[in-house]
């Protein structure tokens, strides 16, 4: 089972966001200088959760773009840490 982690900051709503389906209470919280130390051990991967266009203006060392997620996730380890941020 791939393991899941967000870190949270404010952020403006995206298009098609609905705060009446999505919540954030079960998500499990990691702070940025966890989420470093996990990226750089190899121990998790950091994607950017926002679409590729927006994301590169805010592409954090070691992470991700969406797309290339997408590209590498079906070779992903079941039990690989991925850490999805947003600014």
């Amino acid at each position: 089972m791939l393991s899941l982690t967000f870190i949270l900051a404010p952020f403006p709503m995206e298009p098609g966001y609905s705060s009446e389906t999505k919540t954030f209470e079960a998500v499990e919280r990691i702070t940025p200088e966890q989420t470093r130390a996990k990226v750089l051990a190899g121990e998790a991967i950091l994607v950017c959760s926002y679409s590729d266009n927006r994301c590169k203006n805010i592409l954090l060392e070691g992470a991700l773009l969406k797309s290339v997620f997408k590209q590498k996730l079906p070779s992903l380890a079941k039990n690989q840490e991925i850490i999805f941020y947003c600014a």
